[in-house]
C-alpha cells in the first residue's frame, strides 16, 4: 500500500522485521544473538507488532538453504511459519521509493526496499542489523537488536 493509512498500520502491526533477525533466531553458531534474536521476535510476535514483505521470505529461503543448510522439509516449515505474520508485498511504488531511498542515504538497494515497504506500511520501527541504529528515514526508525552483543 503506497499511499494514505495501512491496513497494518490500523490494526497495530508498527514493526517490520528484516530477513537477518529470523536467521540469528535459527542459526545455533551465534548463541547469544540467537537468544536475542528470539526473544525478540517472540515479544512482538505475542504482541501482534510484526510485518514482513516478500522480500524477506526470499531472503530467508536463500539464506535457510545455503547457509544454515536447512533441508527441504525445515525450509518449508519455517517458510510457513513466517507466512502466518502479517506479509506486504514488493509493487512497483516500493520500487520506486527503495531507489529513492538508495539514491537519498546510500543503502544498497535491497536495504532500501525494507525501508520502503516498511514506510509504505505505516511501521514506526524496523529491526534490522544491516543499517545504522537509530536512524531515521522517511519516519521508520531502525533498531539494531544486536548493538550490545559481542561474540
Amino acid at each position: 500500500m503506497a499511499t494514505g493509512y495501512s491496513y497494518y498500520a490500523l490494526s497495530g502491526v508498527d514493526t517490520f522485521v528484516d530477513t537477518n533477525i529470523f536467521i540469528y533466531a535459527q542459526d545455533a553458531s551465534h548463541p547469544k544473538k540467537r537468544e536475542q534474536a528470539l526473544d525478540l521476535l517472540q515479544r512482538l510476535s505475542s504482541q501482534g507488532r510484526i510485518l514482513i514483505s516478500t522480500q524477506v521470505l526470499q531472503e530467508f529461503a536463500g539464506v535457510a538453504t545455503r547457509k544454515l543448510k536447512l533441508s527441504l522439509p525445515e525450509t518449508h516449515a519455517l517458510l510457513d511459519e513466517l507466512a502466518k505474520l502479517p506479509v506486504c508485498t514488493i509493487d512497483a511504488s516500493t520500487v520506486k521509493d527503495a531507489v529513492t531511498i538508495h539514491f537519498a542515504h546510500q543503502l544498497s538497494y535491497f536495504d532500501s526496499q525494507v525501508v520502503a515497504c516498511a514506510a509504505q506500511n505505516g511501521c514506526t520501527y524496523l529491526y534490522s542489523e544491516d543499517m545504522a541504529n537509530g536512524q531515521t528515514i522517511k519516519g521508520v526508525t531502525i533498531v539494531n537488536p544486536f548493538t550490545d552483543t559481542v561474540e
